[in-house]
């Protein structure tokens, strides 16, 4: 079963890029290297100048302006636990083969 398509918009504005997005950045596209293992993790990588939010970044959103952790740490949690799940942590979505 695929999944919709997770967006995550990652703000590149020098107060961000230096508090932490610059290595956040790095960690997305290592993990996008490795999405082609996981078809059903589809991401989209987008990137902005500035969100506005300069003495609270770095700031990074998901869907719906959904904010995401901050730190590398924690966006590598993120990922493991919302798009990179193995078939095994599937625990609520149904086995299109048994159905």
């Amino acid at each position: 079963m695929s999944r919709a398509v997770e967006t995550i918009t990652i703000c590149m504005g020098s107060s961000c890029h230096s508090r932490g997005n610059r290595e956040n950045l790095e960690l997305l596209r290592q993990w996008l290297s490795g999405q082609s293992k996981n078809p059903d993790a589809q991401i989209e990588l987008k990137g902005t100048l500035c969100c506005g939010k300069c003495s609270s970044g770095p700031h990074l959103t998901g869907n719906n302006e959904e904010p995401l952790p901050s730190s590398p740490g924690l966006l590598e949690q993120w990922l493991r636990r919302h798009l990179f799940r193995k078939e095994s942590d599937r625990r609520d979505e149904p086995n299109p083969e048994v159905m």
